[in-house]
């Protein structure tokens, strides 16, 4: 039999490759100053609470450009910049299972979304572990930092989120989950 020495795991380097994209409206017109975000769990991560979240902002002509990790699923969304009445264009969310290099994406800002107020009803039965926060979690990835204070009476702003489903979890005090909220998104709240 051979033995083999014992060696330490070196941590393993992350790789990175570009992802291209424009944004454009309904019309298929390029859309200049959106903000465009990409979530994602860097490899060899499993707890949600990892979720990396990068913001660019469209060039003149409506394109994007990240340095994201291949063989990683990302999540990618972009909110238009506000119109006359003050709404902004959002995109759906987009799931890209695998990072093309040169493999340009298109997103499409096609649903209007006013900023929306939120309320939990009942949260006052909980003043003890006041104050909260709620943890969004769009198409149900919680992104880290992507938190919203609930005020006294348990209501918020909610910042514009793309369109679709997402999950938001009251935390207390302590930092505890308390409960799940579902917000459905691409239609006024």
């Amino acid at each position: 039999s051979t033995a083999f020495p014992a060696t330490a795991q070196e941590p393993v380097a992350r790789v990175f490759r570009p992802l291209l994209g424009n944004v454009v409206d309904a019309n298929g017109n390029n859309v200049a100053g959106a903000e465009v975000h990409l979530s994602y769990s860097p490899t060899g991560t499993t707890s949600a609470n990892t979720t990396e979240h990068q913001i660019q902002s469209t060039d003149n002509r409506g394109r994007f450009r990240f340095q994201a990790q291949p063989c990683t699923k990302q999540l990618i969304w972009a909110i238009g910049p506000p119109n006359e009445d003050g709404h902004r264009f959002v995109t759906g969310l987009s799931r890209w299972d695998w990072v093309a290099p040169g493999r340009p994406m298109q997103l499409v800002t096609n649903k209007e979304i006013p900023a929306s107020k939120l309320t939990v009803k009942g949260i006052e039965l909980w003043a003890d572990y006041a104050p909260f926060k709620l943890q969004l979690a769009p198409g149900g990835i919680a992104i880290k930092g992507m938190t919203v204070d609930l005020d006294e009476s348990g209501s918020c702003t909610l910042p514009l989120l793309p369109g679709g489903l997402t999950t938001a979890t009251i935390i207390d005090k302590y930092g505890q989950p308390l409960a799940e909220v579902r917000i459905p998104r691409g239609r006024s709240a």
